[in-house]
């Protein structure tokens, strides 16, 4: 997908007037990054010290099941919508565990998770239906390979996700993110694009990026897709610090935001 442009005049070797095209920049193209000067203050005043935003209030982008390679977009305003390819600006992204006692496709009710863990993903809080209060993650038996009760899952019970703000392209008017929620199929592809890029020196949130998805199947046959980024251009300096104050700003609103369990298990 190619990049938003603008169009120049320049002026060829032999003195022919042609055209070629140059990138807009972000700060043009995002209305988020426009704002900046009294973003954070606007956040602060709104949400107070500690306070979050809700999840409904984000736009939020899952991968689609049964084998689609559509990314399934959910609005409050536009609604459902199915996208083949977008690109975006990546503004932070963190890890997650969470586990709830019953599978959502088991007639889990989608509340909070019964057990959960955020940043380094090693210790949980809750009830895990052996122990509560702290739990250690890697001795965990939710956290064992083949213990998902789910005929769908073939895995660990306790899901492990990313959760990656986005500011999309087709989205240059928003002021908040949309947030992609990578399934535990997909950690493995977007960390070698991390790898990837962090190989060349490139921060993340140095980039806009293009998501697709790739077809794969598990070893009971069946099929599903895995998240697949690549690399859109870089971005320069100046940029770079607005998109860094974009996320400084805005990123405690929504850093302790609770998914549903539809939105993690469906």
């Amino acid at each position: 997908m190619a990049a938003k442009k603008k169009k120049k005049k320049t002026t060829g070797a032999a003195g022919a007037a042609g055209e070629e095209t140059a990138l807009v920049p972000v700060g043009e193209q995002f209305t988020a990054l426009q704002t900046l000067d009294n973003l954070k203050e606007v956040v602060d005043a709104n949400f107070g010290e500690g306070g979050t935003a809700s999840w409904s209030s984000l736009e939020r982008i899952k991968v689609g099941t049964g084998g689609s390679l559509s990314y399934i977009i959910e609005d409050e305003i536009d609604g459902v919508t199915p996208v083949e390819e977008f690109e975006s600006l990546i503004c932070w992204w963190e890890d997650h565990r969470t586990w709830w006692e019953v599978p959502f496709d088991q007639g889990g009710t989608g509340g909070p998770p019964s057990c959960s863990a955020d940043g380094s993903c090693l210790t949980g809080h809750g009830n895990n239906g052996y122990d509560e209060g702290k739990i250690d993650c890697k001795t965990c038996p939710n956290n064992r390979f083949g213990s998902n009760p789910s005929p769908k899952v073939e895995g660990h019970f306790c899901t492990k996700t990313k959760r990656m703000y986005l500011l999309r392209t087709e989205r240059p008017g928003v002021l908040f993110p949309s947030v992609l929620i990578v399934p535990p199929g997909s950690l493995k592809q977007v960390g070698d694009y991390m790898m990837a890029i962090t190989s060349r020196g490139l921060p993340f949130y140095a980039a806009i990026h293009t998501f697709t998805l790739t077809p794969d199947q598990n070893p009971a046959g069946i099929k599903y897709a895995k998240v697949k980024i690549g690399y859109s251009r870089k971005l320069n300096e100046d940029e770079i610090v607005m998109v860094r104050k974009y996320a400084d700003a805005v990123q405690p609103a929504f850093s302790m935001l609770v998914p549903d369990q539809k939105s993690i298990e469906a």
